[in-house]
């Protein structure tokens, strides 16, 4: 009987830890999951105010000439390595690219396409691919 006993309260100790366990891990995957959702947006927000700056100090009627090519090229190489920036590159409505720079590491593959881009600024909405 005595061995039953023990065994029952084994059994009640052991579930009580794995239940115990089950929700701190639980509640630490959610913290987890919140930080990391918090960190995107704070990201997004960021790449968006620093395209903002940038879009600022370039007027894009100067582009049809080399000499404000070149203005605009000397701006983004700047916040290009200030900001630490992947690429930074002005399109035009259709999508080419006017004027780009690109940091010496690879852009990863998986990016979303420039297309998915230009839909989503043309219905006038801000937004950033953080990767």
């Amino acid at each position: 009987r005595s061995s039953e006993a023990a065994r029952e309260i084994r059994t009640l100790i052991t579930n009580s830890v794995d239940s115990w366990f089950n929700i701190r891990v639980e509640e630490s995957l959610q913290r987890s999951l919140d930080v990391a959702q918090l960190f995107d947006k704070v990201s997004g927000e960021n790449i968006v105010m620093q395209a903002r700056r940038i879009a600022s100090t370039i007027d894009p009627g100067s582009l049809g000439n080399e000499e404000g090519q070149e203005l605009a090229r000397s701006v983004m190489a700047e916040k290009l390595h200030e900001y630490n920036l992947d690429a930074v590159q002005i399109i035009d409505w259709n999508g080419a690219e006017l004027l780009g720079l690109r940091a010496k590491k690879r852009i990863p593959a998986d990016m979303p396409p420039l297309g998915q881009a230009l839909r989503r600024g043309r219905r006038g909405e801000t937004f950033a691919f953080v990767r």
